[in-house]
């Protein structure tokens, strides 16, 4: 059984999901969806963010005592098994991919939607410090950043 919250979180994934294809599809044209419902994308920007947020922020149990914050790159990578990490950095750079894209699919420019996202990001991280059981590093804003800079550099193909 799906519950409420994880079943919103799989339709906004699909809606987001919907604009990349699109996207890919359709290029920079608007498709009569776009169109027809100027805020549409905006509003899938906004509930992909919190998507992000939710899935950072689980399982909603802090502690009392922040553990320490990792400032090494990718070094919960180097701790888990081989097939651990490259399921987690496949999802991630789906989701933080997603995240920067839609946010300049919604109107932001690539500069303010990366800052923004790896400000968001590096926060989230930040506040994993009090979740058991996460990895808080500075990982994921750095993949943020990253994965920003390969958008610019598909941009200017």
């Amino acid at each position: 059984e799906v519950a409420p919250l994880e079943w919103l979180e799989r339709c906004i994934v699909c809606l987001a999901v919907a604009l990349l294809i699109e996207g890919l599809i359709r290029g920079d044209r608007p498709s009569a969806l776009a169109r027809g419902f100027t805020g549409v994308v905006p509003l899938i920007a906004v509930l992909f963010a919190i998507h992000v947020g939710i899935n950072a922020l689980r399982p909603f149990q802090f502690l009392s005592e922040a553990r320490p914050f990792q400032w090494a790159p990718f070094f919960s990578f180097l701790q888990t098994s081989r097939e651990s990490a490259v399921r987690a950095f496949f999802e991630k750079t789906f989701m933080y991919g997603t995240l920067v894209w839609v946010t300049v699919r919604a109107g932001w420019s690539l500069g303010r939607a990366t800052v923004v996202s790896a400000a968001m990001v590096l926060g989230l991280r930040l506040a994993q410090t009090y979740l058991p059981g996460r990895s808080a590093e500075i990982t994921d804003a750095i993949m943020v950043l990253g994965l920003a800079g390969v958008m610019k550099l598909i941009e200017e193909i």
